[in-house]
């Protein structure tokens, strides 16, 4: 299991900065989605946002805690993209659901012609469409 990095965290963990320091940041994170890799990952002791739980709201406590991370980034970086599986999605196949539009903060999901679509540009990889999506249908792709 593994998942994206929290916001603004990017930097420390991927240049393997990160002191694993008993999960601050885990703490800190108001919407309790920060889990850190287990022993059997190579990332061991290392955060990951675990979207199953709910999104990330880029409130920035995950970086007040970090004590590695000297000037937290402001704004927070953008985590990645929503994408839609439309093999797992219920509405491609004709079921009717609608549970990632209501739940985007930005009210980002559209329906064309009965199925739904993401304003990719304006998207941060938040995952609150993730948990809701009854299908697994939907993942965040990290920005590059």
């Amino acid at each position: 299991r593994g998942g994206l990095t929290p916001p603004g965290l990017q930097s420390i963990v991927s240049a393997s900065h990160c002191q694993r320091c008993e999960a601050q940041c885990a703490s800190a994170c108001p919407e309790n989605i920060i889990r850190l890799h287990d022993n059997e990952h190579e990332l061991q002791g290392q955060p990951w946002l675990d979207f199953e739980l709910g999104g990330c709201s880029y409130c920035g406590e995950c970086n007040r805690a970090c004590p590695n991370l000297k000037t937290p980034e402001s704004p927070l970086p953008p985590l990645g993209k929503a994408n839609i599986d439309e093999n797992k999605c219920y509405t491609w196949s004709g079921i009717v659901c609608m549970s990632c539009v209501s739940v985007c903060p930005d009210s980002l999901f559209k329906f064309e012609y009965g199925k739904p679509s993401i304003a990719l540009a304006d998207c941060n990889g938040c995952g609150s469409c993730v948990k809701v999506c009854p299908a697994s249908a939907i993942s965040v792709i990290a920005s590059q």
